[in-house]
């Protein structure tokens, strides 16, 4: 069986780890490969009322950025300020 912790953000299972944090709670196979194991790259791991991992979407700031916008940001941190 497999075992998530809301407070370390790590999976546990059973027969492998002799310790489980207080807060860990049994996932599915399933929630494991698709939200921990596999996530949608425009998606990032939250947690839900339970502790349960869940996705949801990235924010703004943290999605891919063009090479525009990056390389707008290279050349702002190199001027004169």
């Amino acid at each position: 069986m497999r075992y998530y912790s809301k407070a370390t953000g790590c999976t546990y299972l059973t027969g492998i780890h002799s310790e489980f944090p207080k807060d860990a709670v049994p996932i599915s196979e399933y929630l494991y490969r698709t939200v921990i194991a596999n996530p949608e790259p425009s998606m990032a791991r939250s947690h839900d009322a339970q502790g349960l991992p869940i996705l949801v979407e990235t924010p703004l700031a943290t999605r891919t950025r063009t090479r525009a916008q990056v390389e707008a940001d290279r050349l702002l941190s190199y001027s004169i300020r």
